[in-house]
């Protein structure tokens, strides 16, 4: 197995560490502001046009989704110790678990002053969650010891986050329907322009297992100096597209992300891994095997539709 790095391709800069701190809390600054103000402006949808309508979904949603994926990149861009990483993450989590428990108006406030401080809430819980996460994602990735391994790690994450996701019988998709306040309360709330008022309830989430592999992916790709930026854009066009699917879908639809991450990774840096011959029947028996699993889950999950017809 061999791999070719082009120089060029690369977000990585030989810059201070400082500097990258500071960039770290610059996007944080950005994304809290972002968050918290997104909602506040009042629209009515029924004197707004199609295309403005549409630009009022589709821009917000592909800003919030750069911030999200530049917030996990410039933790692991940190290149952080296990021991750092592992301190960060747990800080993070103490302050992300102190505003959930905590973080609520103790005295009555007026209805806009209790806007304002849930939409604070949400976002504080979203930039600590995502920087606990983060962290863990880094050392998962240090059990990645070969790039060759992202392809078999991608190609078996996507049907697995498929199968829970979207499938009837899967974990994700029973927690969803039976646990919904939970799931929301350990995920990262997308804002949302608000439509006949103030939105106060997001009506999007990005999983706290979709920041774990993003931040994982990241972390293999820059450590294996493979193609950062190419990862990067290529996760960012397909998860940014997903999530306007999610929000703009007429009935509940939630979509795998692990599958437009695992297509980004893949596409990014294929060419630049070689495998060798019996890598890849390896990896072409995997993903077959994988196949036929997802074929017969998905008609074993949706059979109730095939009796139906």
């Amino acid at each position: 197995m061999s791999i070719e790095t082009p120089a060029s391709d690369t977000i990585s800069r030989p810059i201070a560490f400082k500097t990258k701190v500071q960039s770290v809390f610059l996007i944080v600054a950005i994304y809290f502001s972002f968050s918290v103000l997104l909602p506040l402006p009042r629209f009515d949808i029924r004197h707004v046009n199609g295309i403005i309508g549409a630009l009022l979904v589709l821009v917000p949603t592909a800003i919030f989704m750069l911030l999200q994926l530049l917030l996990s990149l410039s933790i692991v861009q940190l290149k952080l110790s296990a021991g750092k990483s592992t301190a960060l993450a747990v800080a993070c989590l103490a302050v992300w678990i102190t505003v959930l428990a905590y973080f609520h108006p103790y005295h009555r406030v007026d209805y806009e002053t209790l806007i304002f401080f849930r939409l604070c809430r949400f976002a504080l819980l979203g930039i600590f969650l995502t920087l606990s996460i983060t962290c863990l994602g880094c050392l998962l990735s240090l059990i990645i010891k070969e790039p060759a391994l992202l392809l078999p790690v991608a190609l078996i994450a996507m049907p697995i986050d498929y199968l829970g996701a979207m499938t009837p019988i899967g974990f994700t998709h029973d927690m969803v329907a039976h646990a919904s306040k939970f799931v929301s309360s350990v995920s990262v709330a997308v804002p949302t322009i608000s439509v006949h008022g103030v939105s106060i309830s997001p009506i999007a989430y990005i999983g706290p297992g979709d920041v774990l592999f993003m931040s994982m992916f990241f972390a293999c790709v820059q450590r294996f100096s493979l193609a950062e930026r190419g990862t990067f854009w290529w996760m960012y066009g397909l998860l940014t597209f997903s999530m306007i699917v999610v929000i703009t879908a007429t009935r509940p639809f939630p979509i795998a992300a692990l599958v437009p991450m695992g297509l980004a990774v893949i596409i990014a840096n294929l060419g630049l891994i070689k495998l060798k011959r019996e890598e890849i029947f390896a990896v072409v028996y995997a993903g077959i095997m994988i196949l036929v699993i997802v074929c017969v889950f998905y008609f074993y999950s949706h059979r109730h539709f095939i009796h139906m017809h």
